[in-house]
């Protein structure tokens, strides 16, 4: 069953109406995904990240070459770094984009540290890795 609410937008804040943030369990939730289609002006958001995560963006090109996400993935688990959200897609026959949401909260590593085992990487051409 669908539930439909209308909620009024006060500058760039939205106040999500209490029913709706007891379903999404919004109080779990430090971070919120919003996929937004801007052709059909329309945002589905989804609960991403619990309290007490510490967010980064990896936005990377890749080698398109089997086995290359499979290597910055290994890095991240062997580092104890949460993939929470990915997604990813082919530009040319010779390079592909990935994106990377992921929670560092366990890892020894800094952001500093994970900018440097990237660009150690031999699929990576190029590389940003964003704290949020």
């Amino acid at each position: 069953m669908k539930e439909y609410h209308i909620v009024k937008v006060k500058g760039d804040t939205i106040k999500f109406p209490e029913e709706v943030s007891k379903v999404l369990e919004l109080d779990k939730y430090e971070y919120l995904l919003i996929e937004t289609d801007v052709d059909e002006k329309e945002s589905v958001i989804t609960p991403l990240a619990a309290k007490g995560t510490e967010l980064v963006e990896i936005n990377l090109i890749l080698k398109n070459v089997p086995g290359a996400n499979a290597k910055v993935d290994l890095f991240l688990g062997e580092n104890l770094i949460n993939i929470l959200y990915n997604e990813g897609e082919m530009i040319d026959e010779e390079k592909s984009s990935a994106v990377r949401l992921v929670d560092i909260s366990k890892s020894k590593l800094t952001v500093e540290d994970i900018r440097k085992h990237l660009k150690e990487l031999d699929v990576v051409k190029e590389f940003e890795v964003i704290k949020v």
